[in-house]
């Protein structure tokens, strides 16, 4: 699954790796979401396994832009990594948090935030964000193929 807004700067590195996975692999079960809190919810029911990628703010969560960051969705860490909230003031941590008091999240469940320093309402990644993507893009493809 992968969260974010294309015309938010580095936010759009979701649907970029969304897009991406979708050509290199075209019978993956894959998910786009925009973050809202009910949708991802709803999306994380009948999993068994899901793998989350998302953009977090690299000042707010003191990191350098185009780091990558893997934390188990039950790590505490988890919420000291800022993943970004919509602009419903609720995001991903917060369906994470109350997915888990509902007893609705997979049982494996990973987190992958890259960190972006861009977030205005332009289109395009930054060249870190864009790096670190592309990166990711060929592991999980590799992953998936080795799965």
């Amino acid at each position: 699954m992968t969260v974010g807004n294309p015309y938010r700067g580095d936010d759009g590195v979701g649907p970029y790796i969304f897009a991406k996975l979708s050509e290199a692999l075209p019978g993956a079960d894959l998910v786009a979401s925009d973050g809202e809190v009910s949708g991802l919810i709803a999306a994380f029911q009948g999993c068994d396994e899901l793998l989350l990628v998302d953009a977090v703010d690299a000042e707010g969560a003191g990191l350098r832009p185009g780091s990558v960051v893997c934390l188990d969705a039950d790590d505490p860490a988890l919420a000291d990594v800022g993943l970004r909230a919509s602009t419903h003031a609720m995001g991903v941590s917060e369906a994470i948090a109350l997915a888990r008091s509902l007893g609705s999240l997979p049982d494996r469940f990973t987190v992958i935030a890259i960190a972006g320093a861009r977030f205005n309402q332009e289109m395009g990644l930054s060249a870190d964000v864009m790096t670190a993507a592309d990166r990711l893009v060929v592991e999980l493809t590799g992953w998936y193929g080795n799965a």
